[in-house]
């Protein structure tokens, strides 16, 4: 588990400093979405102790 934070800065980027960000960010990476999509279809609720 991971928590991410944002960086305090003095100020916020302006909307074209952050779709530049995004876009000098590269490719999807395939194998991390199927690597989130396995973890997602795993993922069970803990079974009810209280159950009979």
């Amino acid at each position: 588990m991971a928590r991410i934070v944002p960086i305090l800065t003095d100020r916020l980027p302006s909307l074209n400093e952050a779709l530049a960000a995004w876009r000098a960010a590269g490719e999807p990476d395939a194998a991390f979405a199927d690597d989130l999509e396995r973890i997602g279809a795993a993922d069970r609720p803990p079974a009810n102790p209280w159950a009979s």
